[in-house]
């Protein structure tokens, strides 16, 4: 299949701003200075150690942005720093006693888009599957991935399947697999293939949660065609809907091909 690295470099050069450009010269190799990525943390990491809602200071600590860059820490070698365990502390914190997460309900007056809309249950059942997914992956945190399997084992349909978005089925599958818990996964395994979405963003998450599994699967290859032919001409990855591009979308999607050795 293939895609042009090339053309995905100028437009992240020409479009994305100066942390952009150091996560693709990270990714590709090409150069290294911690102060970018700890400067960019500072910005937007609050006291309590979670990041800002939609990275904008001055707005409260959300869980789903700080998951985010907890994966970027290790992604960017700069997890030996306090700010990394600051966020990590900061998850821990706030998982419920169920073993539940939930976005932080002072987001609520800002707007947020449905998947990250506090106390509805499809942001509890993908939030929490990702939380103690990612922590359990970056951090080695077992005790909490443990506690998050028991709260969503209670949303498993008949099928095996998890309740709530589709993509909380490929991150469960990620977190099972992660424990060890490979009957539980398996039974996961037949969805996954069915609930295909063709959204660079959603490629990209899922390609993330195989990683994640360390299992062998034939669907990383075809998501890994699948997202090497959805490649803009400009170079970039567009949203689903085509109309626009994004330097975020297209660096992840340049870190997850590189990942796979693409």
């Amino acid at each position: 299949m293939g895609y042009n690295r090339d053309k995905a470099f100028s437009y992240v050069i020409e479009n994305g701003s100066m942390m952009d450009t150091y996560k693709l010269e990270f990714i590709l190799g090409l150069g290294r200075d911690d102060r970018v990525p700890l400067d960019f943390f500072r910005s937007y990491q609050n006291e309590d150690g979670g990041f800002a809602f939609n990275f904008k200071k001055g707005n409260p600590s959300s869980v789903a942005a700080t998951v985010s860059m907890v994966s970027w820490f290790t992604g960017l070698d700069v997890a030996y720093t306090g700010a990394f365990k600051r966020a990590v502390i900061y998850l821990k914190e706030r998982q419920a006693q169920d073993g539940s997460w939930d976005e932080n309900p002072e987001i609520s007056a800002l707007n947020p888009p449905e998947w990250f809309m506090p106390s509805a249950m499809n942001t509890k059942l993908w939030l929490t599957a990702q939380t103690a997914c990612d922590l359990l992956y970056y951090a080695e945190e077992e005790y909490q991935a443990k506690k998050a399997v028991r709260f969503l084992d209670q949303y498993r349909r008949n099928d095996g399947t998890i309740e709530g978005y589709p993509i909380t089925n490929w991150i469960t599958f990620a977190l099972y697999a992660q424990l060890g818990m490979n009957d539980s996964a398996q039974k996961l395994a037949p969805f996954l293939r069915s609930s295909i979405e063709h959204d660079p963003k959603m490629v990209i998450w899922y390609l993330d949660c195989l990683w994640k599994a360390k299992m062998e699967n034939v669907l990383a290859d075809d998501l890994l065609d699948l997202l090497e032919s959805l490649q803009d001409d400009e170079g970039c990855w567009k949203t689903v809907e085509g109309t626009a591009c994004y330097p975020e979308t297209t660096i992840n999607a340049l870190r997850i091909l590189s990942l796979w050795d693409r």
